[in-house]
Formats: C-alpha cells, structure tokens, sequence
C-alpha cells in the first residue's frame, strides 16, 4: 500500500509537512528530556489510519533506561511536544494562551496527558522556557528526521512507501 497517497485529499507536500510537525513534536520531547538529563530516541512512521493530531504520521520519544525522578521534569517533558507544535504556529504563543489551547483542544495525547498530569499555568510557562532554549536543536533533528524518513523511502516512487520503516532521530 502506498501510505503516502493513501489518503487521497492530501498533498505529498501536505504529508511531509505533517511528517516535520511529528518529529518537531517528538524532538521537543527528547530535547527537553535531554535538558534534564535524560537520554533516549525518537521514531516516526506513517500513520495509516489517521488521526485528529497525528494525521499521516505517528510518532513517539522513548526514554532510555531511568527517566527523570523530579515530577516537574516528568511534567514538562509531557507538555514539550504539544508546546512545541503550538510554537510552530506561533513563535510568540505565551503561556496563559498555550494552557487555555491544552485544555480545550486536545492537543496532548493519553500518554503526553498522562506524563504532564495535573500542570500548572507555571508549568507551561517553565516548559515553553526551556523549549525556546534548545529550539534550534529541536528545529535542526526534525529536518534531519525528515530528510532521513525521504531518504529512508528514496526510488520507491514515493516518499513513504514502507510503513514498517522509521527515521530515527538521535542526534545525541
């Protein structure tokens, strides 16, 4: 099946820019976990059956070994990849904007949800803090992420044909 024009309302050009807001999203998880010291890797893949934040592709940040033992840290780490698509959008998003958009728009995922628990207004703010400090970083892995997932899939016809593949993005 060839996933990249699976859904046939979308542009390749459409899909790729979902694919760069899926590793944006994941990257922020792993540069915020890396901020606390906490090491691990990102996957992407195509995402088949769609989804209301994950469109064409899915994607998750897995934690190496021992995860951060501070609450706030488990919390921001939670709240990095919604934060960061929200950033995306609008690079001057400040946090009383941002906590009302995660409350009312599900922009958290169950597991991101679950990870941020019962957050603060000062969390988001704290979150979005060390989010623009390692932006570029964030920014820098998902091109690289993109660029891996196209090359991944180079002279298959399309960008995205072999669902069972992923770009990995570690960069650390």
């Amino acid at each position: 099946m060839d996933e990249l024009n699976s859904i046939e309302y979308a542009s390749p050009a459409d899909k790729i820019r979902d694919l760069h807001r899926t590793l944006i999203h994941e990257h922020a998880h792993r540069a915020v976990a890396i901020s606390y010291g906490v090491f691990g890797r990102v996957e992407v893949a195509p995402n088949p059956n769609g989804g209301f934040n994950e469109i064409h592709f899915t994607g998750r940040f897995t934690i190496y070994g021992r995860g951060p033992r501070s609450l706030k840290a488990i919390r921001l780490i939670g709240l990095s990849g919604a934060l960061a698509t929200m950033l995306l959008d609008d690079a001057e998003v400040d946090e009383w904007t941002a906590t009302e958009e995660l409350e009312f728009d599900e922009s958290l995922s169950a597991t991101d949800r679950e990870l941020a628990g019962r957050y603060t207004v000062a969390d988001v703010r704290a979150a979005l803090k060390r989010i623009r400090r390692v932006w570029s970083d964030v920014v820098r892995s998902a091109e690289l992420g993109v660029r891996a997932f196209i090359g991944l899939h180079a002279g298959t016809n399309t960008a995205c044909q072999n669902s069972e593949r992923s770009a990995n993005g570690l960069t650390r």
